[in-house]
């Protein structure tokens, strides 16, 4: 055995954790404009004086755009194998966000935080599956990924109260620019696997070779055993 051969597994795994962190970050800064919307409301509240009805109008119009889409848009994510909604989406989350502090009439601001849980709908079932086929069958990585999400949605009010107490609802547009930096940080990853892939397919004549996996599953494990899974093992007496 040689030494390169011995190295590119070990590679590939340090390769697969890097990009298990890119997306439990961006699952972290996802969930935090998901987690911003109920701390806002009360700033709604004092600087436009909006009543119970409207006030509770916000958070309905987060929790349609957040989950009406998103079965939806994982079908679609499935059938067309596309990758581009995860980076799209937390962008797109954080602008609502961000916007919805800045505009005075009320179904402009119930249009943006709408627009805003579109965002999170958009990342979650294509950032699923990327963090599923970089995990292969890790339950840790993958409970690492969930947790991302739940890290963002406690910390939101805890990082923007400070903001909103000193500048009112304006400071929602203070947390925008996480989620263009991520957005793009995911695009750019995703060109640079691309181009990994196609070097790889030419030094390995021809066929693109899958991206490194934390742990691969067992032979045929997925399969149910039908054509192209391993055989049993034979017992010999």
């Amino acid at each position: 055995m040689t030494r390169t051969s011995v190295r590119e597994p070990a590679a590939g795994a340090a390769s697969a954790w890097r990009r298990m962190w890119l997306w439990t970050v961006a699952h972290a800064v996802d969930d935090l404009y998901q987690g911003l919307v109920p701390a806002c409301v009360p700033y709604f509240v004092l600087d436009r004086h909006y009543g119970y009805v409207a006030a509770s109008g916000l958070t309905m119009a987060a929790a349609l755009g957040s989950s009406v889409p998103q079965p939806f848009i994982g079908l679609a994510v499935d059938r067309f194998r596309l990758g581009w909604p995860a980076a799209a989406g937390v962008a797109l989350a954080g602008l609502g966000l961000g916007l919805s502090g800045l505009v005075e009439p009320y179904p402009a601001v119930w249009a943006l935080i709408l627009l805003s849980g579109l965002g999170v709908a958009m990342f979650h079932p294509a950032a699923g599956k990327g963090a599923r086929d970089t995990a292969g069958d890790s339950a840790t990585a993958m409970s690492i990924f969930a947790a991302g999400g739940s890290v963002g949605f406690f910390l939101a009010p805890v990082l923007a109260t400070p903001a909103l107490i000193v500048m009112g609802v304006g400071a929602t547009a203070v947390p925008a620019e996480p989620a263009g930096h991520r957005g793009r940080c995911h695009a750019r990853a995703r060109r640079e696997r691309r181009r990994a892939r196609l070097a790889g397919a030419r030094r390995h004549g021809g066929g693109v070779r899958p991206a490194g996996r934390l742990h691969r599953p067992l032979p045929g494990a997925d399969r149910g055993g039908g054509a192209g899974s391993a055989p049993p093992p034979q017992v010999i007496m």
